[in-house]
């Protein structure tokens, strides 16, 4: 391919075909995110509820999304390859946006509209996978705590808002005499 024809704008048909193969690869983006948030929704339910049967599960079920995932970035980077090819650009350079200034106003309208959703659904699995965590870290935090305290292992030192150290009270709650 020609420096010429590399960066030559595509035809009307060429167009429609890459349209075509933009809303095809972003119904799997949608697709992966519409499985992620079903999955992080299923987790934290089971977490909520302190269900362990439910919880493995839908962790067992999260790693098959996790994976799902992996695939789709490789898929990802073939499109964003092919259609660099296309478009005389590195696969580097190719993005969504890009493509909606690319394409005709109706299809890069459509293009656009969709990039938005896929934005706001990936905004809020980011946020309830974060709010999974915080979940996650509070518990464990607090288990920790109560197996300190139990067992009266002393406690880490740990620093007040106001920079001071905190009196962490320490001694069992059991006492293992015989």
């Amino acid at each position: 391919m020609t420096a010429a024809t590399a960066t030559a704008p595509p035809t009307r048909q060429g167009h429609d075909g890459l349209a075509r193969l933009c809303l095809d690869h972003l119904a799997l983006e949608e697709a992966h995110v519409r499985a992620t948030l079903a999955s992080l929704r299923t987790v934290r339910a089971a977490l909520l509820a302190n269900d362990q049967a439910a919880l493995d599960d839908a962790l067992m079920r999260h790693e098959g999304t996790v994976r799902r995932g992996e695939e789709l970035r490789r898929a990802r980077d073939g499109f964003r390859q092919e259609i660099g090819e296309l478009l005389g650009l590195a696969p580097g350079e190719v993005n969504l946006s890009l493509l909606c200034s690319r394409l005709p106003a109706d299809a890069g309208a459509t293009l656009s509209a969709r990039q938005e959703g896929l934005r706001r659904d990936a905004a809020e699995a980011d946020h309830l996978n974060r709010s999974n965590a915080v979940l996650l870290h509070y518990c464990l935090d607090f288990l920790q705590r109560f197996f300190q305290d139990l067992t009266g292992r002393p406690a880490e030192v740990r620093y007040g808002p106001a920079g001071a150290l905190r009196d962490t009270p320490s001694g069992s709650l059991i006492d293992a005499r015989g």
